[in-house]
C-alpha cells in the first residue's frame, strides 16, 4: 500500500512517466509489493506459516480498500493537476490535466472495491465450513 502512495507523489510519478528505467523500477516494485501484499490471503506456501485468522484477512482487505479509496478520492477531486508532466502535455492529449487526473482517480476509487471480492470468498468459506459442522476457525 505504501508503494502505491509513494509512486503517486508528483516527483516520483513524473520521473516514472519521463524516464523508461524509472518506469520499469516502479513496475518491479509494484509487482514485488503485490506478491507480499497478497501472500497472507492466497497462502501460496501454507506449510511455511499457518493460515491467518479469517477475521484478520477481512480486516487486512478492508484496510486495503480504505487506503485505495482514499488515494482515488484525493486524485479524483482536485482543484489543480498534481503532476507537472501532465500539465505540460495536456494539450497534446486532448484533455485537460485536471480532467485526466480526475478520470484516473475515479478509476482508482471505484477499483478499490476489488478487495471486497476476496472478502466474499473468505466469508463463503466460513459459511461452508459452518454448514459442514466443522465450525472450526483456523488459528
Amino acid at each position: 500500500m505504501t508503494a502505491v502512495w509513494l509512486w503517486h507523489l508528483p516527483s516520483l510519478y513524473d520521473a516514472a512517466v519521463e524516464h523508461e528505467f524509472v518506469h520499469a523500477v516502479e513496475h518491479a516494485i509494484f509487482f514485488a509489493t503485490a506478491i507480499l501484499f497478497w501472500w497472507p490471503i492466497v497462502r501460496p506456501a501454507p506449510r511455511l506459516r499457518p493460515r491467518p485468522h479469517p477475521g484478520f484477512q477481512i480486516l487486512y482487505l478492508l484496510g486495503a480498500t480504505a487506503q485505495s479509496t482514499a488515494l482515488g478520492m484525493l486524485l479524483a477531486v482536485p482543484e489543480r493537476s498534481f503532476y507537472p508532466h501532465y500539465a505540460k502535455i495536456a494539450v497534446t492529449l486532448g484533455i485537460s490535466a485536471v480532467d485526466d487526473q480526475m478520470l484516473g482517480g475515479g478509476l482508482m476509487w471505484s477499483g478499490a472495491h476489488m478487495y471486497l471480492l476476496p472478502i466474499l470468498v473468505i466469508l463463503y468459506g466460513l459459511s461452508r465450513d459452518s454448514a459442514r459442522g466443522t465450525g472450526d476457525v483456523p488459528a
